[in-house]
């Protein structure tokens, strides 16, 4: 199982440490008869970086006297998890094995579940459901978009917090996920226990609303390596609508992966650069998109929590002048990372480059501020915008109504 480790444990943890490595080196160095073991240490530490040095004097002292016993495992993970935390860098991180296999499904799109995608309620009570996959173990037990899932098996979500009530949804295929949610019918909410058994699906980051006005909104929750060819299938169905005015809503998408992103903007792009990315010693690359275009009107509607992918996704169509954008000035996100799986299965995420879109400067921290900022009214601004009505969302509607003229 995995184990995290608060910020305020690691703190602790490591003050504990270096006290203790303090008291003992005291103490060693007044009594010659344990000279040996600190031979022994120099010997198996030649070469090796401080930090590593440090870690296996601490590892040999810990073994040679320490009176409880030490769970190595967890300690394997503390220690690559405190080292990566150690960099400062928020983008880059320590994953479990266990960790890793979830990150590694999630970027397949292929997960054990029961098919639905969530967000966490503003008072962090509740998990909202925000789509639900067709056929899916979900779709077919009756969970529906705006169910409020308060419980996940005998605990709180508020107990939880998001992670784990989100991994505690999740599990092995044949398992159930047991759970109650709030649903609320004619103004009052009904409390609904479910049992689901869990199966192997693709998650869904693409969804498409064909309005009466004859403009097609494309919501895509993120980039992984299924989109591309779900998107192909939303076109599909927009072109036999006789539709060509599409609403691109990337609201909420927190990026994913560069293959994914770059066959997307081919598609929408003419002949020219997609992306532009620098290592840390200024070598440079470029993707480039082919000739071959949609060419439809679009808008983009975005918001805070527009990130990464999703950003270079804004960022290209505007500097091609292909798509005029609407909502809140976007996350800020222009780094790239390398997944880099470790000898047990476990692995480490680094920041390894920057990037920036087409033509325009890189935009990391600062975010990419829309042609027309626009926010949720009010009124309407603590309801999910996954189920606001088109006359409630304001820049959703704002952007219909730029492809409408």
């Amino acid at each position: 199982m995995s184990k995290k480790i608060s910020l305020w444990i690691l703190i602790c943890a490591v003050l504990f440490t270096a006290l203790i490595t303090f008291q003992i080196t005291k103490t060693l160095t007044e009594k010659s008869d344990k000279k040996e073991l600190y031979d022994t240490v120099k010997e198996n530490t030649a070469g090796d970086s401080e930090a590593v040095k440090k870690v296996k004097e601490v590892e040999k002292i810990v073994d040679s006297y320490y009176y409880y016993d030490v769970d190595k495992d967890h300690t394997s993970d503390v220690l690559p998890w405190a080292y990566i935390s150690s960099l400062g860098n928020q983008f880059s991180r320590y994953m479990t094995a266990e960790e890793y296999e979830e990150h590694t499904s999630e970027a397949n799109a292929e997960m054990h579940g029961i098919g639905i995608t969530v967000v966490v309620t503003d008072d962090g009570s509740a998990l909202e459901v925000m789509t639900v996959s067709e056929g899916a173990p979900a779709d077919k037990a009756g969970i529906e978009i705006g169910d409020l899932i308060y419980k996940v098996g005998d605990k709180e979500v508020s107990e939880l917090g998001y992670e784990a009530a989100v991994s505690a949804l999740r599990g092995k295929s044949g398992t159930d996920a047991v759970f109650s949610v709030l649903r609320e019918k004619d103004g009052e909410q009904t409390s609904l226990d479910f049992s689901v058994t869990r199966e192997d699906i693709s998650t869904v980051s693409v969804t498409l609303n064909i309005l009466d006005s004859g403009v097609a909104v494309m919501r895509i929750s993120k980039f992984d390596l299924k989109t591309p060819e779900q998107f192909d299938g939303a076109i599909e169905k927009i072109k036999a609508a006789g539709i060509d005015k599409i609403v691109f809503d990337l609201r909420n998408n927190p990026g994913g992966q560069l293959e994914s992103i770059t066959k997307i903007l081919d598609e929408l792009l003419p002949e020219g650069p997609i992306i532009r990315t620098v290592d840390r010693d200024g070598n440079e690359e470029r993707i480039d998109s082919d000739e071959n275009e949609l060419g439809f009107s679009y808008a983009i509607v975005v918001n805070s929590d527009t990130a990464s992918a999703a950003e270079l996704f804004t960022s290209a169509m505007r500097d091609y002048d292909k798509a005029k954008i609407f909502g809140e000035t976007t996350y800020g996100k222009g780094s790239m990372q390398i997944t880099v799986p470790l000898s047990d299965g476990s692995a480490v995420i680094i920041t390894h480059k920057l990037y920036s879109p087409p033509f325009s400067e890189n935009y990391d921290g600062v975010g990419i501020v829309p042609d027309v900022e626009i926010g949720i009214d009010e009124e309407y601004s603590r309801i999910s915008i996954y189920r606001l009505t088109l006359e409630q969302d304001a820049p959703l509607r704002a952007a219909v109504g730029s492809l409408l003229g």
